[in-house]
């Protein structure tokens, strides 16, 4: 690790850290038999839901290893605009913006995987990712569908607020569950 990833940069893998860790958590308090219900009415199911947070680690895996990885689908005058404003707000700490469009290659598939199978998955490539990323060169960016290219802090700062976002649908889930059971 060079200087320039000092206290800030570990401050955000710690960050990332626990998210990974809190999400892994209440994924794995849902029942098997909830795994494919719905979030919410028009929702992923939470085992959509996991395939589409592993997802998330794999299209960046790609992206830093050399591969296209996730396609910029904006003009540069958005994506600016994203990354002065959401961006911005994302890295501050003030979450993940409701109802934002997951970028293609980030759309779970039609056949799910169970629910050890999708925990696993995403345990492994959220270490996978971490691993890459502490590793990348200070010069090393990934392309975003909406941001443009990001450091390795940026990403890590995005995906912490992606896992507690998504973490809170789950535990939303999980509360509504009780309630009508």
């Amino acid at each position: 690790m060079t200087p320039e990833r000092d206290l800030t940069y570990r401050t955000a893998l710690e960050n990332h850290r626990r998210a990974v860790r809190d999400v892994l958590t209440v994924l794995e308090s849902v029942p098997e038999r909830r795994w494919g219900a719905s979030l919410a009415k028009g929702k992923w199911t939470v085992a959509q839901l996991t395939e589409h947070l592993a997802l998330s680690y794999e299209i960046a895996l790609d992206g830093l290893t050399g591969g296209p990885g996730m396609k910029q689908v904006l003009p540069w005058w958005k994506t600016r605009f994203l990354r002065l404003t959401i961006l911005r707000r994302i890295l501050r700490g003030q979450g993940f913006p409701e109802g934002a469009p997951a970028p293609r290659e980030l759309r779970p598939g039609m056949e799910p995987l169970n629910r050890d199978q999708g925990i696993e998955r995403l345990r492994a490539t959220a270490a996978e990712a971490e691993s890459a990323l502490e590793s990348a060169p200070d010069s090393a960016r990934v392309p975003h569908a909406y941001f443009g290219l990001l450091t390795a802090k940026q990403i890590l700062g995005v995906q912490t607020a992606h896992l507690d976002h998504h973490r809170t649908q789950v535990e939303g889930f999980l509360w509504r569950s009780m309630l009508t059971s």
